[in-house]
């Protein structure tokens, strides 16, 4: 009986043990929610950034009717933040720290979650813009497309700096 009293007792040992040291030495500590805000936020800047350019390129969105043009624009933005979140870098190293078992799976969830992000702030920007919009703007789609990636230029350069100095403040 004793010896089986002490076996079940070193396997329950070994077996905290072997948990113990499997748990993340840093934890969800405040540095490490900050980095991976800050991270979140220069990747979200990017990703406006090459939708803004893509859009801003596209000569079937320019040579739209009227008809159709908000339509179009909405279609095309959304693939443009697609693939724009397709296309993100995202290191092997900032996926390892997350999740050291499951690289490619953990790299391909967060390109479809920071799209998913992308594509609800470019829609809020456009339903702010279309809600200042009435149809009897003498100044036409360009005019109004160009406002549009100027918005999407600006909120994008706001993420990166935000996201570079939440970096620069964790550094310090």
């Amino acid at each position: 009986m004793r010896q089986i009293f002490t076996a079940v007792f070193l396997v329950a040992f070994a077996i905290l043990a072997a948990n113990a040291y499997a748990l993340p030495k840093d934890g969800s500590s405040v540095d490490t929610v900050f980095g991976s805000a800050a991270r979140e936020a220069v990747y979200l800047g990017e990703i406006l950034r090459d939708v803004a350019d893509t859009l801003e390129k596209d000569e079937q969105l320019s040579a739209q009717g009227e008809e159709y043009f908000f339509r179009h624009l909405w279609n095309r933005t959304k693939v443009a933040v697609k693939d724009a979140a397709k296309n993100m870098k995202i290191s092997a190293k900032e996926v390892y720290n997350e999740a050291k078992d499951n690289i490619k799976k953990t790299a391909k969830e967060a390109k479809h979650k920071l799209g998913e992000k992308a594509a609800l702030i470019v829609s809020e920007m456009l339903t702010k813009i279309t809600s200042g919009y009435s149809k009897d703007d003498t100044e036409g789609y360009m005019s109004f497309l160009k406002v549009f990636l100027n918005l999407i230029r600006r909120s994008a350069s706001r993420l990166v700096r935000v996201g570079m100095g939440l970096e620069k403040s964790q550094l310090s």
